[in-house]
């Protein structure tokens, strides 16, 4: 099938590839096993190269004045310690601002905030990156990532607890095993209209999310 050089075929051809993306990566997301993990990466990592290699042929190259002197803010979510034998889901938000790109995220013990006077086995996480987009076209940039991870499992005591200003109890959480470190990767930024979808894999992390542009 010929998208390119047809009428209509610019819109065709980037509607395909952004739809494979997407479905690509929920694929990747509900993935089971730390294998299947590993070999999706990889299979994701080449559906990035191939399909923006059309996306090139069919809208030109890299218009990085036109597409950088814009903003974007978003949410985020996905997984820490991705392929790892510990993992942790994660949210938080990114911001775009003239092509300079961060992100940050984290997930707080889940017993926290319990009443309870037990203990629970519970996990937490956090993570950072910057990096600069690259816009291979005006609906298709990568940003290569750099930062830190990290993702704790441990137990929160009910039993050792203080109080905030407000009133709300903060159970103790203490680490026993810990899987961090520096963080690197990149994210394919998929652009229709003023709605921008973030697809990204690192050593550490595996998330998503959508952005506004303006």
């Amino acid at each position: 099938m010929n998208l390119v050089g047809k009428p209509g075929s610019d819109l065709r051809l980037s509607f395909f590839i952004k739809s494979h993306l997407v479905f690509y990566f929920s694929w990747c997301t509900f993935a089971k096993t730390s294998k299947t993990h590993a070999n999706m990466k990889k299979g994701l990592f080449l559906l990035i190269v191939i399909l923006s290699a059309f996306e090139v042929s069919a809208k030109g190259l890299f218009p990085i004045k036109e597409v950088n002197r814009k903003w974007n803010v978003g949410l985020m979510g996905g997984y820490v310690g991705y392929g790892k034998d510990l993992t942790s889901g994660a949210a938080g938000f990114n911001l775009t601002i003239k092509g300079f790109y961060v992100d940050v995220m984290g997930w707080a013990p889940s017993h926290k905030n319990d009443m309870g006077v037990e203990k629970w086995s519970d996990k937490k996480c956090h993570l950072a990156h910057a990096g600069y987009q690259i816009p291979i076209s005006k609906g298709f940039r990568l940003i290569p990532l750099i930062g830190y991870a990290n993702v704790t499992a441990g137990t929160t005591d009910g039993s050792d607890y203080e109080f905030s200003e407000s009133g709300e109890v903060h159970n103790k959480f203490t680490g026993d095993k810990t899987i961090s470190g520096l963080d690197f990767g990149g994210a394919a930024v998929i652009n229709i209209k003023k709605v921008n979808i973030n697809l990204a894999l690192t050593k550490y992390a595996m998330f998503g999310g959508v952005a506004i542009e303006f």
